[in-house]
């Protein structure tokens, strides 16, 4: 069996692994022989596959050891045989941390067409850019999304909500990630087996920012959200003053409660923002908010 060992496929050995449908394999040699003139290393199986070794145990070493999957969808559409490589990527992004996943609509296709597991990622139209714009496309639109990974320019947000509340904060988690953020949502990221209590509680230390989503019945509810939100708070208090973390987001018209953060501030004293079911603009406005704070947070952090 073929595992990504020290002695095989170091980790993170690849900048990007590429996915595509073999009818599409000149435009996707174009597009690798473009990554490869900005200093990309790339595995393509056309030339990175070890003969003799089953292709699906390649393809799970050769993800975990690259920094982005870039998915590239063509006019062919997809064979069957790719399916279970879908299977191997989901397994190594269902943390949101191990690899970035980059949709790449080639030409003779349309966003629409877009696989519903891919929609939640942020896509790279390619579509007019064969060939004279394949280089400019590649150097100002996919190398950023491929070194935003390790250089933190895309937070991660963790959704708190109450269950009763699930439909609309998974419309939110959709929507946040094709924004091109990391957000956790339960619903989406446990898996069966998992420690769900630990994972949680880990996964909000680990979030850049934790977005409390309040509806009428997530500020009466006992249960887990109130864990959630102590280990939030705990969080906050632990991290440097002038650094947010906590965002309040409102479901519905609610009144924030009054949750102490600290000896002076509580939770109605922080800006909230109001995502409302039909409200068009919404998410826009939420997911501008985010990065207006984020770049906030990253010159703070420069100082």
């Amino acid at each position: 069996m073929f595992i990504a060992t020290e002695g095989t496929i170091p980790q993170r050995e690849y900048d990007v692994f590429v996915i595509y449908d073999q009818s599409d394999r000149q435009d996707v040699e174009a597009l690798v022989h473009a990554l490869e003139k900005r200093a990309q290393k790339v595995w393509f199986d056309r030339r990175s596959l070890i003969p003799g070794v089953p292709w699906q145990e390649q393809f799970q070493a050769a993800i975990s050891a690259s920094k982005s999957v870039l998915v590239f969808l063509g006019k062919h559409g997809f064979d069957p045989w790719q399916h279970p490589t879908y299977a191997v990527v989901l397994t190594y992004v269902s943390d949101g941390s191990a690899v970035r996943v980059i949709p790449a609509l080639g030409q003779g296709t349309t966003p629409d067409e877009i696989p519903m597991f891919l929609k939640r990622f942020r896509y790279v139209d390619l579509r007019e850019a064969f060939p004279s714009m394949l280089d400019d496309v590649v150097a100002n639109k996919i190398l950023p999304l491929i070194g935003s990974l390790d250089e933190r320019s895309s937070p991660s947000i963790f959704l708190s909500h109450a269950n009763e509340d699930a439909p609309r904060v998974k419309e939110l988690f959709f929507a946040l990630g094709e924004a091109g953020f990391n957000p956790w949502y339960d619903k989406e990221k446990l898996v069966i087996g998992d420690r769900w209590g630990e994972e949680i509680k880990a996964a909000i230390k680990k979030s850049d920012y934790f977005a409390i989503c309040l509806s009428k019945t997530a500020i009466t509810k006992s249960g887990y959200i109130q864990i959630e939100i102590k280990t939030a708070v705990a969080e906050y208090q632990r991290r440097p003053n002038g650094m947010s973390f906590l965002l309040p987001l409102r479901l519905e018209p609610v009144m924030v409660p009054k949750i102490p953060l600290d000896a002076t501030t509580y939770l109605d004293d922080l800006q909230w923002m109001d995502v409302f079911e039909n409200d068009d603009d919404a998410i826009k406005l939420l997911t501008e908010a985010i990065w207006k704070q984020w770049k906030k947070r990253q010159s703070f952090l420069s100082q």
